[in-house]
Formats: C-alpha cells, structure tokens, sequence
C-alpha cells in the first residue's frame, strides 16, 4: 500500500494547515511576560511574543559572551603560568648545569 498522499490530497492538507496557522497568528495569546509577577498574564501578539522572546535571547548571548571572555582570559593566564613555570625550570636546570661545571662535576 502507497502511504504517500495524492497531489490534490496533499495540497489541500497543506492550505488549510497554512490558513489555520495564518489564522491563529493575528490573533492575540495568553502569556506571561518575564517582567510581570507571575499571578499576572497579559495579552500577546505573536509579533509580542517574538519580541520578547528576541529580547531575552539577546540578553542571554550577552551574558554568555561575558562569561565565555572570562574564561578565555583565564585560561590565557593558565597557559601564561604554565610558560612562566617550564621556564623557571629549564633556568634551573642550566644553572645547576653551570654549577656543576663550575665546581668540576660535569661528566
């Protein structure tokens, strides 16, 4: 058996889906709004509704942007102090090399 929709079918399946979202969009929903105490909703537009939703993400990518630069400067301090680190012991390691050599125990 065929699962697959005639063409006929399944465009009118796709219009009156499009027509029932259509519909459904300029009319106005019940929803709470962040900044409102929750006992309270307001109505909103779907335009509303993105607006604030728009608002709030914008929100959210600059918060994370702040935190994911403070990771970075600390992980660049990290690597800085790992550098910092290897050095002071390859500078150990040549002065106690020095060291040696200056007292005669190089072999």
């Amino acid at each position: 058996m065929n699962s697959r929709l005639s063409f006929p079918t399944g465009v009118l399946i796709f219009l009156s889906a499009s027509l029932f979202l259509a519909a459904r969009s300029a009319t106005p929903v019940l929803a709470q709004m962040p900044e409102v105490a929750p006992s309270t909703t307001m109505a909103l537009t779907l335009n509303d509704a993105i607006n604030a939703a728009e608002a709030n993400n914008r929100t959210i990518r600059v918060a994370q942007h702040a935190l994911l630069s403070e990771v970075l400067k600390v992980q660049s301090g990290l690597a800085e102090a790992d550098h910092r680190f290897i050095q002071a012991l390859l500078n150990l390691a040549a002065a106690q090399a020095d060291f040696d050599k200056a007292i005669g125990e190089d072999q």
